[in-house]
């Protein structure tokens, strides 16, 4: 059935129903709706009401009794029930008449929403900036090194370079598969009366000023300990004068564990391979650096220089014109010329050579081509390819004419047939 309606006309008090009956009451008003439901059905609006007025309760009471928690805003209690009335809002309720044989159709409150609970925001997580990586540093090209300060060695004067000596290379304890031991090699040495040890440290074209430093180290203590002096020699390439004479400075300020050092230097002057075998390229660059390390040791410390052997360049003068002599004499304390008899042999070791005159005749050549006369230390051998004889001759011309007598090299003398009358006659050398 249709329910009864208002027109436009009559809204508001005193309004008629549709069989023209006066009511003093809004019908369409909200207490007037549910005056006019059923009993069951007013019964399940109320409680509606209460569960939801109760539910609000609850969750005020939890806010309260929690407030540590998320903020919670709890939404008020489920709006008034709408109707969906056709008649004005304004109409205001009155009691209800006698119940309508013709109802109009139930109207249901909206079942109430369910508490809305929105969380607050989490606070913020702090924000912390990773610390700042400081930007690695640019490369700086090195300087060019300065030469070293020197340290006059233990030993001054010519006292180092005297006597008997004994010569050990890199090839014998770095550059080998079979590296002699410093300890076992210096307790030789002294059994067989060495005086000095004669150990190389570098050569211009090795990446380090003081190659097996370790080891270098072992040899300068052993051999203090039986107490042989040591001379480091290096072998300059004169292309570089700056590094020639660095290396030769390491030689100088070389200190062991244990505070020792070396007690002389003697470079090593004769490799051209640095400057491609320019002949005024080499002897423009002994001059330069033999100047450049007298000045750096100064005039206290007494410098070796190991040199060619004037009389086998006579062979082949070409190749040695200009050798600075004369700078030769000026700047070096000790002239120790490489006198190596066995170059003449050939491939025929066996065969006897008078070593003491070849000796002999080295020694004045040197001095002539000098221009002065200066302490000699005259080198013999090859070790290898030498005979007992003639190093008896050699230790007789060279303890007249010299300071002091060495084979090359102290491993070639260990490893030949006649080591031990070798040393023997050896021993007969000037000793100091």
């Amino acid at each position: 059935m249709a329910s009864p309606r208002l027109s436009w006309s009559n809204r508001g008090f005193g309004a008629t129903s549709k069989g023209g009956t006066r009511i003093s009451y809004n019908p369409w008003s909200l207490l007037g709706r549910i005056q006019r439901l059923r009993p069951r059905t007013q019964a399940i609006l109320a409680s509606g009401v209460v569960v939801s007025v109760m539910g609000t309760l609850v969750m005020i009471a939890r806010a309260q009794s929690d407030p540590d928690k998320s903020v919670r805003l709890t939404a008020a209690a489920s709006p008034p029930a709408s109707v969906t009335p056709t008649a004005s809002p304004s109409a205001s309720p009155s009691p209800s008449p006698s119940p309508s044989p013709s109802p109009s159709p139930t109207a249901t409150a909206a079942p109430s929403p369910p508490p809305v609970v929105v969380a607050a925001p989490p606070p913020p997580k702090p924000t912390t900036k990773p610390a700042p990586v400081a930007p690695k540093p640019a490369p700086v090209a090195p300087k060019p090194a300065a030469v070293a300060s020197r340290s006059v060695p233990s030993t001054p004067g010519l006292i180092a370079y005297r006597g008997l000596g004994a010569w050990v290379s890199l090839y014998d304890f770095v550059f080998t598969n079979a590296p002699i031991d410093p300890a076992q090699a210096t307790q030789a040495m002294a059994n067989r009366g060495v005086q000095t040890l004669y150990l190389q440290t570098s050569r211009w074209n090795l990446p380090d000023d003081m190659t097996g430093a370790g080891l270098v180290a072992q040899f300068i203590e052993r051999a203090h300990d039986h107490g042989i002096r040591v001379v480091g020699w290096y072998l300059p390439g004169f292309a570089d004068v700056n590094l020639d004479v660095r290396r030769s400075m390491a030689v100088i300020n070389f200190k062991t564990p244990s505070g020792q050092h070396f007690d002389g230097l003697a470079p090593d002057i004769e490799d051209r391979s640095a400057v491609n075998h320019n002949l005024a390229a080499f002897n423009a660059g002994i001059v330069a650096y033999s100047k450049a390390l007298r000045a750096a040791v100064g005039s206290n410390v007494a410098l070796g220089a190991i040199v060619p052997d004037a009389v086998n360049n006579q062979r082949l003068p070409m190749a040695w014109a200009g050798f600075p002599w004369p700078e030769i004499a000026r700047d070096y304390d000790v002239v120790m010329p490489m006198g190596y008899w066995s170059v003449t042999k050939g491939s025929d070791c066996g065969q006897q050579y008078d070593a003491g005159a070849y000796t002999r005749n080295v020694v004045s050549t040197t001095i002539s081509l000098m221009g002065v006369t200066k302490p000699m230390l005259v080198v013999g051998g090859v070790g290898d390819c030498t005979t007992v004889a003639e190093v008896q001759g050699y230790v007789g011309a060279a303890s007249t004419v010299g300071i002091g007598a060495s084979i090359y090299s102290f491993e070639t003398v260990e490893r030949s047939a006649g080591a031990t009358a070798m040393w023997k006659a050896l021993q007969t050398a000037v000793r100091h």
